[in-house]
């Protein structure tokens, strides 16, 4: 998630390093991955594609982000 959602990436300039993800929006500790936990879950994992929008991770790989997510984060 990180390519996008990084504290570290410009949100400056058209296409911008962010590729439009929302300003606040930083995965790049598990703290800041809590506050979008749920968020999380509903768009990229399991059967859920719409993060990231250019497709990405397998099926399996969404399964393990949504095994993941219910096992280590508070929905």
């Amino acid at each position: 998630c990180t390519p996008c959602h990084s504290s570290y990436l410009s949100d400056v300039g058209e296409p911008n390093e962010r590729q439009e993800a929302q300003v606040g929006s930083n995965f790049d500790t598990y703290a800041h991955y809590m506050d979008w936990d749920s968020k999380i879950y509903d768009r990229a994992a399991g059967d859920n594609t719409q993060m990231p929008p250019a497709g990405g991770p397998s099926a399996e790989e969404r399964a393990m982000l949504a095994e993941w997510i219910a096992c280590s984060s508070p929905l």
